[in-house]
C-alpha cells in the first residue's frame, strides 16, 4: 500500500523546504554531546559514543522548529558507518522521532527509533492519544500502559563503508488519520495508517545520533556519519 493521493497533494501545497546539516553553526540545532564526539559539517554529521565515555550514552543534535502534529511531511537522509559489530545483541538508536513530554509527564521511549541490533536495522513506532501518559511498567509500549507500539521492519542487514537513504513520508497524528511509509535505499519497507504519535503540547520534534542506554559487550567505538538530510513540507524557518 502506497501514500494516499490527498496527503500527496497536501505536500504539494505547502511548498517544498531543503535544509543540509551544518549550514550554519548549530543553527536551529541543539546539542546533546560532549563536545569531542562529534563533528558538524557543511553538508553533514558525525557522532561518535565510545566506551570510555558510555556513561553519558548519547551524542546527539535535535532540533523542534521542522516536523509537527498532524501536518504532513517528508523527509530523508544519507548515514553509513565505518565498523559494525554483527554480533551484537544491545540495540543502539541512531536516528529518532522523540516527543517533549507535558508538564508533570515522564520521558518515553521515543515516538520512532532507527536501531541496530545485532548488525542490522529495526524500526519501531509508538503512540498514545492519551494527554498524559498511565506509566505502570516502564515508559514504552506495555500492555499495563496507555503507550501502543508496532515494529515498522526488523532485521535489514546493512554493512560498513556504505551509504544508505532513508525516506519517512507521511503524518504524525494521535488518530485515524495518522501515515507512516518508510523506505531504504528506495525499497519499500513499511507502511502504516492510523495512529502513531503521542498527544503532547510541544509535538515531536528530530534526533540525529548515537543514543545507547544498553550494555556494551564490545568496547568499540560507535560511528556514524550523517549527509543531505532534506525536509519537504511547511516553511518552519526563514
Amino acid at each position: 500500500m502506497r501514500i494516499s493521493i490527498g496527503l500527496i497533494l497536501l505536500l504539494l501545497m505547502s511548498g517544498c523546504s531543503l535544509l543540509k546539516l551544518g549550514e550554519t553553526d548549530l543553527g536551529i540545532w541543539q546539542r546533546e554531546c560532549i563536545s569531542d564526539q562529534y563533528k558538524l559539517m557543511n553538508n553533514g554529521f558525525e557522532s561518535s559514543l565510545s566506551y570510555t565515555d558510555r556513561r553519558t550514552k548519547r551524542c546527539e543534535i535535535a532540533t523542534h522548529e521542522l516536523i509537527k502534529r498532524g501536518e504532513p511531511f517528508e523527509l530523508s537522509f544519507i548515514f553509513s558507518t565505518a565498523f559494525l559489530e554483527k554480533k551484537d545483541p544491545f540495540w543502539h538508536i541512531i536516528f529518532q522521532i522523540h516527543s517533549f513530554p507535558d508538564k508533570g509527564e515522564e520521558w518515553r521511549c521515543p515516538v520512532l527509533s532507527l536501531e541496530v541490533i545485532d548488525g542490522a536495522l529495526r524500526m519501531t513506532n509508538r503512540w498514545d492519544a492519551k494527554k498524559v501518559s498511565s506509566l505502570v511498567d516502564g515508559t514504552c509500549a506495555s500492555p499495563a500502559n496507555s503507550i501502543k507500539s508496532r515494529k515498522v521492519f526488523f532485521g535489514y542487514d546493512f554493512e560498513p563503508n556504505t551509504k544508505y537513504e532513508i525516506k519517512l513520508m507521511g503524518k504524525l497524528a494521535i488518530d485515524d488519520s495518522g501515515e507512516l511509509e518508510v523506505r531504504v535505499n528506495d525499497e519499500l519497507l513499511g507502511y502504516h495508517q492510523g495512529a502513531n504519535t503521542f498527544n503532547d503540547e510541544r509535538g515531536p520534534y528530530i534526533k540525529f545520533g548515537v543514543y545507547k542506554p544498553t550494555s556494551w559487550d564490545y568496547r568499540h567505538t560507535l560511528s556514524y556519519q550523517y549527509s543531505d538530510f532534506i525536509f519537504k513540507g511547511e516553511r518552519v524557518w526563514k
